[in-house]
């Protein structure tokens, strides 16, 4: 999902930008103590879809696991794209008026991405960020070996930035 420059006004004026308005990631999370990454992968279509394969390495580079976790597609609906679209191309011409009209169409995905972000505990829990919803920011919680534990909800102003020894 890119916005795209017209190509003609970056060669004129040097550079490229690519937007992305509803990100699919990959996400990357680090321990707080360097010691494991945790890298995130959704496939909203193709063979693996629909699902997220998370990867946890260890700070010797070791596959500590590599699982995948199938997802509910959310579609997006168009009106929501549309407004996604339009917010930024007004934001961008209120900005730099001269690119009106070298913004081209802005592609959207069918379905909502399903991965927001990723935190990976000291302990080798990780916490990955679903989509926000009505009802909240939810977090899907995998154990140190990729077992899922449950998922948390939490207001909306609220994001989970770090967790270890048994606290958020």
């Amino acid at each position: 999902t890119r916005a795209e420059l017209d190509g003609k006004y970056f060669r004129e004026h040097g550079g490229s930008m690519y937007v992305e308005l509803f990100p699919n990631g990959p996400f990357l999370g680090v321990s707080a103590n360097g010691e494991r990454v945790a890298h995130v992968r959704s496939f909203l279509d193709g063979p693996k879809a629909p699902s997220m394969v998370v990867t946890v390495l260890g700070a010797g580079g070791d596959t500590i696991f590599s699982r995948s976790y199938p997802f509910t597609p959310a579609p997006l609906p168009r009106a929501v794209a549309d407004s996604a679209v339009s917010a930024f191309i007004t934001s961008v011409l209120a900005r730099r008026p001269e690119l009106k009209g070298v913004l081209r169409d802005v592609p959207t995905p069918a379905i909502h991405p399903p991965v927001a972000d990723v935190v990976i505990g000291n302990e080798g829990d990780v916490w990955i960020q679903l989509r926000d919803t009505a009802a909240g920011r939810r977090y899907l919680v995998l154990d140190a070996d990729g077992d899922p534990t449950g998922v948390l909800t939490v207001p909306l102003n609220a994001r989970v930035a770090a967790v270890g020894h048994g606290s958020v």
